[in-house]
């Protein structure tokens, strides 16, 4: 096409790897919506398709392609960890249990095709990714403005987070940075609790937030959805990152909510 696009059908394995050489860079972003009202086995599905097929898919186009290898950035999730309570984890750290851990596993050994063919190739396990234009934030706000926000379960559970602008930076990083490869926790240094987000995101729009969503009823709504995305733990650290001096531009929570807020109000 005269505009530059590569077209593709993941669904049909459609994708002219030739257009991809001279590329230095692959990055793989799409995937089916997790955050729907409860999975449904159909929806489990495409979860899984839409992440797996299409890894295959690109991993395999890289392979053909002559040295040297386009990088391959592959998002991926801190999911990979399952529900671990307190405990705290790194890169190195194993897989969890669960549907969306089992998806997260599948997701990242579909890129083997280009790993094994000689490409860099590294996982990005977002955390909670803070923004006004969509995803987690965007639909919790309208509550918090009403003043009916509040804590789900016990509240104690470790909610991994970073801002969309230290995203983008840590894409143009790792680009920069030929030397990191395999998983990488995308997540901000500081731990925060799913108590501690509600109270600093209530703080700062000077709204009460007293309420509690007890575990049971969240269950009931959204089944296996909520114990693993509402009610799971995950305490992970970013030590890939800060190793090789990474420099977060919104380290701790209350200057990212500020800068995220802010943006909106422009």
């Amino acid at each position: 096409m005269d505009n530059g696009d590569i077209l593709w059908d993941p669904g049909n394995a459609g994708l002219d790897y030739k257009k991809l050489s001279g590329f230095q860079a692959i990055i793989h972003l799409s995937g089916e919506n997790l955050s729907n009202w409860f999975w449904t086995e159909k929806q489990k599905a495409r979860i899984i398709s839409s992440r797996v097929d299409t890894t295959k898919l690109l991993a395999r186009a890289i392979s053909c392609l002559p040295d040297p290898k386009p990088d391959f950035l592959c998002a991926s999730a801190a999911h990979y960890y399952g529900d671990r309570r307190a405990e705290t984890v790194n890169e190195e750290s194993s897989a969890g249990e669960g549907f969306l851990a089992g998806v997260v596993k599948a997701w990242e050994g579909a890129a083997d095709e280009a790993r094994s063919a000689g490409a860099r190739v590294l996982h990005l396990r977002f955390g909670v990714i803070l923004t006004r234009r969509g995803g987690f934030l965007s639909k919790i706000m309208p509550v918090f403005y009403l003043g009916l926000g509040g804590k789900l379960g016990s509240g104690r559970q470790y909610l991994p987070w970073i801002t969309l602008q230290d995203v983008m930076e840590i894409f143009e990083f790792c680009l920069q940075r030929t030397d990191i490869k395999g998983p990488l926790n995308v997540v901000a240094p500081q731990e925060i609790t799913n108590r501690q987000f509600t109270e600093q995101l209530a703080g700062l729009l000077s709204r009460p937030a007293f309420m509690t969503i007890p575990a049971a009823i969240l269950k009931f709504i959204f089944r296996e959805m909520a114990e693993e995305m509402l009610l799971g733990s995950i305490r992970m650290k970013p030590d890939v990152l800060l190793k090789h001096g990474y420099t977060f531009q919104y380290p701790t929570l209350q200057t990212a909510l500020k800068a995220v807020l802010s943006e909106e109000a422009d």
